[in-house]
């Protein structure tokens, strides 16, 4: 007899497919808004009705950017039909909405800010469309928050120089920081970033040491992989999905599209559940293609080569 799963504990819903940036390292965004691409506030109560009740975490991001969304602020407080819920949230901070940073204080929104450079010049010339005065502005607001936010770093070839940088601005700012990786298909970026990271690997180590222990002396935390492209860190603070037998987030998270579409985890798997469209949650995440997934999610090259930062700390 087949063992009924546990419901997810982590809710990650998509609610905006459109982003103001274009990212170099990402490819996603450069279009016009379009309104079809925010998720309906009839599916999101749904979301939250049938799918959240017993989870731990929500999580409003996706591979766009939540706070476009026109009902963002309105998403959030109605997220208190929830008990003892902890949101989070990814966002790119490159918007102006002060009454949105007084929402997250008050319902104290766990904050992860992608920034990919602390100087100007290059952070706006990775983040395409972005302003490096706003983001500091927004920053200044929320820094002394609790809980914490934390800066998001991905490592990419346009700033791996920046890592002991980075880490300085973390400081300054008495704010939490990752070092998170980039994932890429072109093969042409692959080359160029495996051949920069091959000659340079000695001095990458050694900085990620050096800001591992700044950081945590001053009581900040820093999350480092356990691995980059391959790449062994042995003083590091977290394993990468890729690297454990079987990953814990496929087992404890569901990813919810803007349009109702299940996926595995907050990487954007493509592989695909189901649709809230036609079904019911309880019956996708009871289906044969939900159960096939969780026993064989290592053998999809999108799992085998994941760069995603578990949850679960290494000390």
């Amino acid at each position: 007899m087949r063992r009924e799963l546990p419901l997810p504990e982590t809710i990650v819903i998509e609610i905006s497919w459109n982003c103001n940036l274009h990212c170099i390292m990402c490819g996603f965004g450069g279009h016009p808004i379009r309104q079809e691409f925010f998720m309906p506030r009839a599916l999101f109560t749904r979301i939250l009705r049938e799918v959240a009740p017993q989870a731990t975490e929500l999580r409003l991001n996706g591979r766009g950017e939540s706070a476009l969304h026109p009902a963002f602020t309105e998403m959030i407080e109605e997220t208190d039909i929830l008990n003892n819920i902890r949101l989070s949230l990814f966002t790119n901070f490159s918007w102006k909405k002060d009454p949105l940073l007084n929402c997250f204080q008050e319902k104290r929104v766990v904050l992860f800010l992608s920034i990919d450079s602390p100087i100007q010049n290059e952070f706006e010339a990775i983040r395409r469309g972005s302003s490096f005065h706003l983001f500091l502005q927004n920053l200044e607001q929320i820094k002394l928050m609790d809980p914490r936010p934390t800066l998001v770093f991905t490592l990419q070839v346009a700033n791996l120089h920046r890592i002991v940088d980075i880490a300085q601005f973390a400081l300054d700012y008495e704010v939490n920081l990752i070092y998170n990786v980039v994932r890429v298909d072109d093969p042409h970026y692959r080359t160029q970033f495996w051949e920069y990271l091959t000659k340079n690997w000695a001095t990458i180590q050694t900085e990620l040491e050096i800001v591992k222990k700044c950081l945590e002396e001053h009581g900040l935390r820093v999350k480092i992989p356990d691995q980059i492209w391959g790449k062994k860190i042995e003083f590091a603070t977290h394993k990468t999905s890729g690297t454990v037998a079987a990953c814990p987030n496929v087992r404890t998270e569901v990813f919810i599209g803007y349009d109702g579409t299940i996926y595995p985890c907050n990487m954007f798997h493509p592989f695909i559940y189901g649709y809230l469209e036609t079904e019911s949650f309880e019956t996708i995440w009871a289906s044969e293609r939900h159960h096939w997934f969780l026993g064989n999610q290592k053998h999809h090259s999108y799992c085998a080569n994941c760069e995603f930062i578990c949850d679960h700390d290494l000390r």
